[in-house]
């Protein structure tokens, strides 16, 4: 079982990193406050670190922070004044095994206390020659099983199949640790053909999960681009189900002019779309779906626009399409066909769009 610590951000810590001390005098001056929370941060990390190490009888061995993390952490800094979340893993080795210790860090915004406060999952492992081993903090022993094993060997490719494991785990706020590595295991396979369509758009897409009421989870795919909104692929059996999609956390720059004109500044920052999730079309080819997908969202743009399927080959494109609801089809210039019609109006049925 993993360890799980929350704290509140008060705490000060007079020793800086390295990285920290390089820093020239000008340049310290400028960035006094972030390098005072980046000390708090290490000082918890650290402090953390030492007291799960020795829960695990590990005290003596000198554990050092991954470089990618220190570095992560210093520039980083400022993100964490608000939701944020971040794994950070400390190594070390004796002649027989070589431990990793990762710290999974979430800030988390606190209403009462009107600051920060920071939750923290703690996981241990033991690796020694490809056997992996997890520390129960509860049990105060040395746990293995084979779905385990088989979730470790996923993490360690890097492959679609880790960055799918990491997302579900940043959603939980878990770090590595699940209390039934089974049950993810299993949740894997059945999002097979999202993970292979994942693999074929190459970064064009990232991984977000939707809880859906108490016991339902909807894993979808949409766009890495974030100023690419309006569109998902979710997995519905073998089929892909191309969907209009809102998250309900669209940014108020993005509202329509006549609901900007009725709310104050202070309401605007608080106004949201609502979600909507509307599945269009359904398709059993992974090919033809990344073939559509890389076309639609294979584009830069300098603002949100959103790009809301009707079909495979036809899409609304624009940055408010509740004003200028513009339709791009695949080849150019051909009439919609009755279903993407009937996908355009409800579309503008839900944007308040009377067509």
């Amino acid at each position: 079982m993993a360890k799980t610590i929350a704290f509140p951000l008060n705490a000060r810590v007079a020793s800086m990193a390295a990285t920290a001390r390089e820093m020239t005098e000008a340049q310290t001056n400028a960035c006094t406050e972030q390098q005072s929370l980046f000390e708090e941060l290490l000082g918890f990390l650290e402090k953390n670190a030492k007291e799960c190490l020795k829960e695990a009888m590990l005290p003596q061995m000198e554990f050092r922070m991954d470089t990618a993390d220190l570095q992560s952490l210093l520039l980083d800094a400022d993100a964490w004044l608000s939701n944020y979340q971040k794994n950070f893993t400390f190594r070390s080795a004796d002649d027989e095994n070589e431990y990793r210790l990762i710290l999974n860090l979430h800030a988390q915004e606190s209403e009462e206390e009107e600051k920060c406060k920071y939750l923290m999952n703690a996981t241990l492992l033991a690796i020694t020659d490809g056997r992996v081993r997890i520390f129960d903090y509860q049990a105060k022993q040395w746990d293995e099983d084979r779905d385990l094993q088989k979730y470790f060997e996923y993490m360690e490719t890097g492959e679609a199949e880790a960055q799918y494991l990491t997302a579900l785990a940043d959603f939980f706020q878990t770090g590595v640790y699940f209390q039934n590595f089974g049950e993810v295991l299993a949740s894997l396979r059945q999002m097979r053909p999202l993970i292979r369509l994942y693999r074929q758009l190459d970064g064009l897409a990232r991984f977000e999960f939707v809880a859906n009421g108490a016991n339902e989870l909807l894993i979808l795919l949409v766009p890495a681009d974030p100023h690419r909104l309006g569109c998902a692929v979710q997995c519905i059996g073998e089929q892909y189900a191309i969907c209009q999609y809102f998250s309900g956390k669209e940014q108020k720059s993005t509202l329509p002019s006549w609901l900007a004109d009725i709310f104050d500044t202070e309401e605007e920052e608080e106004y949201y779309l609502p979600g909507m999730l509307m599945g269009v079309c359904a398709e059993r080819s992974a090919n033809r779906v990344a073939q559509s997908l890389q076309y639609w969202w294979d584009h830069y743009t300098p603002e949100p626009t959103y790009t809301i399927p009707l079909s495979l080959k036809a899409a609304v494109q624009s940055p408010r399409p509740w004003e200028e609801p513009l339709v791009e089809t695949l080849p150019d210039e051909r009439e919609l066909t009755p279903d993407e019609q009937q996908s355009l109006f409800r579309l503008c049925q839900f944007l308040n769009k009377k067509h």
